[in-house]
């Protein structure tokens, strides 16, 4: 399903807060709604309405002081699936919110990992491991966890984690299993915590348009040209 997932958007509420170390209540910063598409396999953003979608980073395009960043939309099962380098372990049968799933705990290593992780001017990929759960009857995906476990030591990290659900929308003519909702937290060497609250809602197939337009050739007032060659 995540190799013949077509063009699609959605609408992307991010609530964001933080709080401090000393401190045991979020401080709401913000809340953002953004436009995401997934094209040709890369997410764009865009701000709702916009006419079209930009390869901008998103943290130019967004600002504030909140933590903000890509793959959830897709990328993030893409690469675990279908990047050739996670390693998993079943762990069995167990209940999610009522239903029964299939429980995969999966690693994903620093030096076979694509999670570029930015803190200022300090970046470096991370490794990171956790949990995926599928429908026990459809093997639908269900729920996703990560936690980042490896990070290098120039980035002034302490911990990630990521809950991603899952939920079919329909995309087209198809019905696809795509994120419903996403809490993120990263906390920092000094101990403040970030936390993001994400839905993800509306959403439907991206495709372009084009308009054909037939109108009377202007004239021409060159000398008339031969004619062709045979």
């Amino acid at each position: 399903m995540l190799d013949r997932m077509p063009n699609f958007t959605c609408v992307e509420t991010i609530e964001r807060s933080r709080r401090e170390q000393t401190s045991k209540r979020y401080e709401m910063l913000d809340t953002i709604r953004l436009e995401v598409a997934l094209v040709d396999g890369k997410e764009l953003y865009a701000w709702p309405g916009a006419k079209k979608f930009e390869e901008t980073d998103i943290r130019q395009l967004v600002g504030g002081q909140g933590a903000i960043g890509t793959g959830d939309f897709a990328l993030h099962a893409k690469s675990i699936f279908l990047g050739g380098n996670s390693r998993f372990d079943y762990k069995g049968e167990e209940m999610l919110k009522g239903r029964k799933v299939h429980k995969f705990h999966f690693h994903v290593p620093i030096d076979g990992s694509y999670y570029l992780m930015r803190m200022g001017t300090a970046e470096g990929m991370v490794g990171y491991q956790g949990y995926v759960w599928n429908d026990a009857e459809t093997l639908e995906l269900v729920q996703l966890e990560m936690t980042i476990d490896e990070i290098p030591p120039q980035v002034p990290l302490k911990q990630g984690h990521k809950l991603l659900e899952y939920a079919p929308a329909r995309i087209g003519t198809e019905t696809y299993t795509l994120p419903s909702a996403m809490d993120m937290s990263l906390t920092t060497l000094d101990g403040t915590e970030g936390r993001n609250r994400t839905v993800f809602s509306g959403c439907r197939q991206y495709a372009g348009e084009s308009t054909l337009i037939f109108e009377d050739p202007p004239p021409d007032t060159e000398k008339p040209k031969p004619p062709p060659a045979p």
